[in-house]
């Protein structure tokens, strides 16, 4: 599947298809946590809740071959990080997060 993420400050937004969620996220989202060597966004288990539901949802709408070629080939990201994220995190990070929260094979990062 194809999948488009825009990270702001103040929000995340997917687009599968025609279908889009924005789902907002606290000041606090890309920082690193306290006392940890692990980045907010890691720990935030309501966002990537969120993030995996539409997901998993858009996935499960797929026919039989369609499902196939998931297996195989995963979910391709493209993904648009305004400036503010782009100081916070390093790319490495970005990808990580992507790979984990949205089972991408493939992430695109381009800055907004």
């Amino acid at each position: 599947m194809k999948i488009i993420v825009e990270l702001t400050k103040s929000k995340i937004t997917i687009s599968i298809g025609d279908a889009t969620t924005e789902i907002p996220v606290g000041s606090t989202f890309y920082q690193k946590a306290k006392g940890q060597n692990a980045y907010q966004f890691f720990i935030d288990k309501k966002t990537n809740g969120r993030i995996r539901d539409f997901i998993f949802y858009h996935r499960n709408k797929l026919s039989f071959f369609e499902k196939l070629k998931y297996l195989i080939l995963r979910n391709n990201v493209e993904l648009a990080v305004d400036e503010y994220v782009r100081r916070q995190l390093p790319d490495d990070v970005i990808h990580a997060y992507l790979t984990l929260a949205c089972d991408a094979r493939e992430v695109a990062i381009v800055s907004s």
